[in-house]
């Protein structure tokens, strides 16, 4: 008899067990890293460039990461365009 659940493809639970923990720990070492980079980098620039050089890095990653399920212009199509405008202008406006 088998104790081992299966998941929707196939694989049994302690693959994706395993699987969790080493994303979980490579996570963990790339924030580690990115920590300890962006500590250097202050040393010789200021904070605010350090953090828009993470945010670029991060945009890259994003859009590289979006251009892998499909063409880029169908990942950035939005089927409300003027939503996230109007919600930046109400939560603008109330805060004044």
């Amino acid at each position: 008899m088998n104790d081992m659940k299966t998941g929707a493809n196939g694989n049994r639970a302690s693959d994706n067990i395993g699987r969790g923990m080493l994303l979980s720990v490579v996570a963990i070492l790339v924030f580690g890293v990115q920590d300890a980079i962006s500590k250097t980098l202050v040393q010789n620039y200021s904070p605010f460039q350090v953090v828009m050089m993470r945010y670029w890095a991060l945009a890259v990653f994003s859009l590289f990461l979006a251009s892998r399920h499909g063409p880029l212009r169908a990942a950035l199509k939005s089927a409300s365009p003027f939503k996230p405008i109007s919600t930046c202008s109400v939560e603008s406006f109330s805060k004044t």
